[in-house]
C-alpha cells in the first residue's frame, strides 16, 4: 500500500512533490493495522511544502464515511504524507500542529513521515511525538528496503 502509493525508491514526477493520505484500519493498545491508504488532495503542493486544509480534513473524514460501509469496524487509524527529495523525515513546525490537532481534536494519534527517493520512514504517535517501529506485513513488500528511523 504504502510502497505503491509513494512509488517508493523511484523519483517520479507525482511523488516529488509532497503527498498526504490517510490511513483506514484498527487500532487498539497501541497497535495501529492499516488496511488501506487513501490520497487527500492538498489545495497546493511543490517539492518543499504542501497545504492542507480543513477541506483536506472534511474529505479524509468523507472517505472514512464511504470505507465504514462495507466495513463498519474501519477507522482512521492515522495520516501520512511525504518529505521529498532531500527533505528529511522530520516533523516540521506545521506538521506538529496538525498531529496536535488530529490528537486533540479527533483522538487520531498516528502520523507518519515518508521520503519516497530515501526510502526512509518515520512514525509519530500521541503527545509526546513518541516514535514508533513499523512492520510490514502481507504481500508485495518482498523486495523492499526500508530504513525505519527510532
Amino acid at each position: 500500500m504504502l510502497y505503491d502509493f509513494f512509488e517508493l525508491g523511484r523519483s517520479t514526477l507525482r511523488n516529488k512533490d509532497e503527498l498526504m493520505a490517510v490511513l483506514l484500519g484498527r487500532s487498539a493498545d497501541g497497535i495501529f493495522v492499516v488496511d488501506s491508504v487513501r490520497e487527500i488532495s492538498p489545495e497546493y503542493a511543490d517539492e518543499t511544502s504542501a497545504v492542507f486544509s480543513h477541506g483536506s480534513l472534511d474529505s479524509a473524514l468523507g472517505i472514512l464515511s464511504e470505507a465504514r460501509k462495507t466495513a463498519p469496524e474501519t477507522d482512521v487509524v492515522g495520516f501520512v504524507h511525504s518529505h521529498p527529495n532531500e527533505l528529511e523525515t522530520v516533523l516540521s513546525v506545521s506538521d506538529v500542529d496538525l498531529h496536535r490537532y488530529l490528537l486533540d481534536e479527533l483522538g487520531i494519534s498516528l502520523s507518519l513521515l515518508v521520503n519516497p527517493q530515501k526510502r526512509r520512514l518515520k512514525a509519530y504517535y500521541g503527545h509526546g511525538l513518541d516514535t514508533a517501529e513499523v512492520l510490514f506485513l502481507g504481500t508485495g513488500m518482498e523486495n523492499s528496503l526500508w530504513l525505519i528511523e527510532n
